[in-house]
C-alpha cells in the first residue's frame, strides 16, 4: 500500500468505504514499513495493522489475479488471533522500555524487570499448553540449546523464542557488577531480589557490594601510620619509671587483643542494610530520597548509592543527544560548536539537545 501514491489512494478509499460508520478507524494511520532492529516498530506495525484488519481482508480478497502482490500477506483468522496475543503480550515490554528510558536511576531496576519479562512468558506458555517452554530454563546452556521450533504451535515458538533471547541479556546483566549493586543499592530489593529470583548469584551479589564499598573508602584513605610499640624499660630507669613503662605496655596489649573482638562499622553497617533495617515503605517515592532520609543510619552504603544510582539503564539519552545532533547536521544547520548549539536555542526557542530526536527503543 505504500509502493506508490495511486495504491496509497486507493486503500484509502477502500477504508472509507469497509469503516463507513466509523469514522476514527475510516481516517486511522496506515501501517507502515517497520525497521527490522527495532521490535517497537514491529509493534507499532502490526497496532495499526489490527486496527484495520477488515480493510486489510477486503483489499487482498477483492483481487482476482492471485499472482498480485496483495495475496502474499492474505491472513487467516488465525493468524490475526496470534498478532492478537503477541501484541497484548508486548504491552508490559513496552512498558519496561519507556521505564527505563526516563531519567533517573533507572540500573537499579534492570534485574527485576528481566524477572517480570520471564513470569509473564511463563505464564503465557502454560495458558497455551506449552508447560515445557514454560519449564525452560534459559539460563541454561543444555535448555538454550533447545530449538523454539520445537514447540507445539507457532505462538508457543514465537514466546520461547523471546525466552531464549532474553536469556542471554538477563546472564550478561546478571554477570555485570555495575547492574548487581544498582539493584543491591535499590532499598527495596538488596538482596532479598538475588534471594528470591537469582539464587545461585546471591553471595557473589554479597561480595561484590563489599568489594564496591571497601574500594571507595579506601580510595581517598592517606596511608596508616602503624601503631608505635609502648616503650619498654631500659637499664638504669628508676623502679617507678619502670614499672609505669611495663603498665602501659600491658594496657596496650589488652587494647589490640579488644579491638580484635569488635564488628568492623563497615560490615556491621552491611548487614543491617541486607537485613532491611530502615524497610523500604511505598511513600518513600525514589531510592535517592529514601538514602537522603536514612543516610545518617548508613553513611558508608550512601556514599556508594550516590554512585550506582545514578547509572541510567538505557543509552536513549545519549541516542538523543545523537540524533538531535544528526538532524542539525543534515539540515545544513552549520557546525556542532558549542557557540553553534547556543545561537540556534536561542534563535529558535528549542533545545537542540533535548526531545527533538525521537529515541530508539532498543
Amino acid at each position: 500500500m505504500h509502493r506508490s501514491a495511486e495504491r496509497q489512494h486507493s486503500f484509502r478509499e477502500l477504508m472509507r468505504k469497509e469503516y463507513y460508520n466509523q469514522e476514527n478507524k475510516a481516517k486511522a494511520a496506515l501501517p507502515t514499513k517497520p525497521n527490522d532492529t527495532r521490535w517497537n516498530s514491529q509493534l507499532s506495525t502490526l497496532r495499526s495493522a489490527f486496527n484495520i484488519r477488515e480493510a486489510i481482508d477486503a483489499a487482498i480478497a477483492q483481487e482476482r489475479d492471485p499472482t498480485h502482490v496483495y495475496k502474499a500477506f492474505a491472513m487467516t483468522e488465525g493468524d490475526w488471533r496470534n498478532i492478537e496475543q503477541l501484541i497484548e503480550f508486548l504491552v508490559l515490554s513496552e512498558r519496561i522500555s519507556t521505564s527505563v528510558q526516563a531519567s533517573g536511576s533507572t540500573l537499579a531496576d534492570v534485574l527485576e524487570y528481566h524477572v517480570l519479562m520471564v513470569s509473564q512468558l511463563d505464564d503465557a506458555l502454560r495458558t497455551m499448553g506449552d508447560c515445557d517452554g514454560a519449564r525452560l530454563d534459559a539460563q541454561n546452556k543444555e535448555d538454550r540449546a533447545k530449538k523454539p521450533e520445537d514447540a507445539p504451535h507457532q505462538m508457543a515458538a514465537a514466546l520461547r523464542a523471546i525466552k531464549l533471547k532474553l536469556g542471554k541479556y538477563r546472564d550478561l546483566a546478571v554477570q555485570n557488577r555495575t547492574a548487581v549493586i544498582a539493584a543491591l543499592m535499590h532499598p527495596n530489593h538488596r538482596l532479598k531480589l538475588f534471594k528470591d529470583d537469582y539464587r545461585e548469584r546471591q553471595d557473589e551479589a554479597e561480595e561484590m557490594l563489599k568489594s564496591a564499598l571497601s574500594e571507595l573508602l579506601n580510595r581517598g584513605k592517606s596511608p596508616s601510620t602503624p601503631a608505635m610499640a609502648a616503650p619498654e624499660p631500659t637499664v638504669g630507669d628508676s623502679p617507678l619509671k619502670a614499672a609505669r613503662m611495663q603498665r602501659l605496655a600491658r594496657v596496650e596489649a589488652m587494647k589490640t587483643h579488644d579491638d580484635e573482638d569488635v564488628d568492623d562499622p563497615v560490615e556491621d553497617e552491611i548487614r543491617r542494610y541486607i537485613r532491611n533495617e530502615a524497610a523500604w515503605r511505598n511513600t518513600d517515592g525514589t531510592p535517592e530520597k529514601w538514602w537522603k532520609d536514612n543516610e545518617v543510619e548508613f553513611p558508608n552504603l550512601a556514599k556508594l548509592a550516590r554512585i550506582y544510582l545514578a547509572v541510567p539503564g538505557s543509552t536513549a539519552s545519549v541516542e538523543r543527544v545523537f540524533s538531535a545532533a544528526g538532524s542539525r547536521s543534515i539540515a545544513g544547520l552549520g557546525p556542532l560548536g558549542t557557540a553553534g548549539w547556543k545561537t540556534d536555542s536561542a534563535g529558535d526557542g528549542r533545545d537542540h539537545c533535548g526531545d527533538e530526536g525521537q529515541a530508539s527503543q532498543g
